[in-house]
């Protein structure tokens, strides 16, 4: 890939960002992650994964924006429109939009192609850690989500089936999974190193809240008359 078809389609990423977790930094990051892997698997076209990883996430707003899309899909085809639009070719295109298709985390098709497993498993591990924590933490502020429930007793709930979604409730429904997912050797090994991290927050987090709120139901038994 020249440096000018990498600008063309950063710009053209960079112009599609919706929102602060599916940013360009993390854009950057799935490229970074897929660069890694592609390490060991000397078959990958790189060409067609760099242009997956930089248009994986082209769709995000109009999922936000209607209810019922999903990005992997509409992106797929958003990101085939725009490659064609540039002058690629047929094959190029499809391969890209299928890798697009593939990447998202129990929807569309299974990943079949070496670069569609690679940028699976490089979006995933972007979720998998420390900045995978973060990037929950903010996906669900910026909905209005809470970071976990109280339940009636006044025990910290650890998230597994809460009503709501909250922080909590993702670790153990997506975070926790992520390792487990992965479909190349070096993601697994990448995943599992981050899925430790993750889990010391979750543990981290957890504990903090437990003891504060434990700790105001003694002082308010010992302060009411």
């Amino acid at each position: 890939m020249t440096k000018a078809v990498y600008e063309m389609l950063l710009g053209y990423m960079q112009s599609c960002v919706a929102d602060r977790a599916h940013d360009e930094n993390h854009v950057l990051r799935v490229l970074s992650n897929a660069l890694q892997i592609a390490r060991e698997e000397p078959q990958a076209d790189l060409d067609i994964l760099m242009a997956a990883c930089l248009l994986h996430d082209v769709a995000r707003r109009e999922e936000m924006e209607t209810p019922g899309v999903r990005h992997a899909e509409a992106g797929a085809g958003k990101a085939r429109a725009f490659l064609q639009r540039q002058g690629f070719s047929a094959e190029f295109c499809s391969r890209v939009a299928d890798c697009i298709a593939a990447h998202s985390f129990g929807s569309g098709p299974a990943p079949a192609r070496i670069e569609e497993k690679i940028l699976f498993d490089a979006d995933k591990l972007d979720a998998a850690g420390a900045l995978g924590t973060a990037r929950m933490l903010l996906y669900h502020g910026a909905a209005g989500d809470p970071i976990y429930e109280v339940r009636a007793d006044g025990q910290v709930s650890d998230g597994v089936g809460d009503a709501q979604r909250n922080y909590f409730y993702e670790y153990h429904g997506m975070i926790a999974q992520m390792a487990g997912s992965m479909l190349t050797p070096a993601g697994r090994r990448m995943a599992q190193a981050r899925a430790q991290t993750a889990r010391q927050l979750y543990q981290a987090i957890y504990d903090e809240a437990q003891g504060c709120h434990l700790a105001l139901r003694q002082a308010l038994d010992g302060a009411f008359s």
